[in-house]
Parts: structure tokens; C-alpha cells; sequence
């Protein structure tokens, strides 16, 4: 299986990062030997290939995401502009990318942990366009193929009556089509949330 992680480290996320910390570092140590996980930190833009957060399952890869997911929100490296916007478009077109690269996997589990305020450069928070998400419902059919995909969002405790809260326009738009749809998990507890 292909484990892939979107997680948006922007600066909205910052009183999140505990949460999301102690539940991926589990996450990560029971991973089976010889899957693949990739963890996309995003923002303004995706980053698909940051070192320690990728590789094909092993103890040292185990050692190294665990090490470096405690660091994902407060990273160095990352630009005062990159932790400045949520850019979902951005966040989904990384996962299809990191899709498209490694197809030899028969299963992908794609998770999702954002506040799912859409706030890009340029317009502010808002609702996504007809227009990005028709673009990226083209990007996730093309990157899935003929791969068992399951597409989970992790709900968090959040406004959701924020101009740019967009979890139901993904969950109706971009992850819903040939019988794939977006699984909402709640983070307030163990039970799913299906909207």
C-alpha cells in the first residue's frame, strides 16, 4: 500500500500540531515493511519530495518520520509566505502528483489533515471555483487509474462557517466520482463523521 499524508502546516494549523503530531507518530510505527508513505507539507504550495518525510517502509524510515513529523508545523525551511495561506487546490494537485509518480502500489490510503479554510494569495479566504475543482477532480481521476484509492479527511474541531471552509465542495466535487468518495474522519473522537 502507498500511505500518503496532505497535511497543511500553514499558520491556522499551529494549535493543531500536538494533535495531529500524536496521532500520525502511532500511525507511522505500525506501518507494515515495504509499503511507501509520503507526507506532503503544504501552504501556498505543496512540497512533494521534503527530505525525511517519504520512503518505502522500514525501521530507519519509521525512526526518521517519527523524528521529523515532530518538527512538520515549525520547520526551518519553510518561508514566511509558504505558512501564510492555505491553498487547497495547491494541497490536492501535490497529492495527485506524489500518485502519479509511484504506481506500483496496489492500494493508496490518502489522508488529509487541514482546517479546510481555502485562504490563496491573491483572494483571500473564500470558496473554491467551479473552475479549481473541476481541475483538480481531473488531477485525482487521472493520478487513481485503475488503484484502489480510499480518500480520508480528517475533521478538526473548526469554524466550519468560515468564508473558505471547503471540506463539503471536496467531499462532493473531487473525491466523489466511479464509486470513490471522501471518508470524514472526526479528530473529536473515534466515530466517523459522514457529511
Amino acid at each position: 500500500a502507498h500511505y500518503i499524508f496532505a497535511v497543511d502546516v500553514s499558520g491556522s494549523m499551529n494549535k493543531y500540531q500536538l494533535m495531529v503530531d500524536s496521532a500520525l507518530t502511532p500511525f507511522f510505527r505500525a506501518l507494515p515493511d515495504k509499503d511507501r508513505v509520503d507526507v506532503i507539507p503544504f501552504g501556498t504550495e505543496a512540497m512533494t519530495s521534503f527530505l525525511g518525510l517519504s520512503g518505502v517502509i522500514d525501521d530507519n524510515v519509521k525512526n526518521t518520520l517519527c523524528n521529523n513529523i515532530k518538527t512538520l508545523y515549525t520547520n526551518p525551511s519553510y518561508t514566511r509566505e509558504f505558512k501564510a495561506y492555505t491553498d487547497v487546490p495547491a494541497g490536492v494537485d501535490g497529492i495527485a502528483k506524489v500518485m502519479q509518480t509511484n504506481r506500483e502500489y496496489k492500494v493508496n490510503v490518502v489522508v488529509i489533515i487541514t482546517d479546510f479554510r481555502n485562504d490563496q494569495k491573491g483572494f483571500g479566504e473564500r470558496k473554491i471555483t467551479s473552475e479549481d475543482l473541476q481541475k483538480m477532480n481531473s488531477a485525482i481521476k487521472a493520478a487513481t487509474g485503475d488503484v484502489y484509492t480510499r480518500f480520508i479527511a480528517l475533521q478538526l474541531p473548526v469554524d466550519i462557517n468560515k468564508p473558505g471552509y471547503c471540506l463539503n465542495q471536496l467531499s462532493e466535487s473531487v473525491f466523489s466520482f466511479d464509486g470513490y468518495k471522501l471518508e470524514i474522519a472526526s479528530a473529536d473522537n473515534d466515530e466517523k463523521v459522514i457529511q
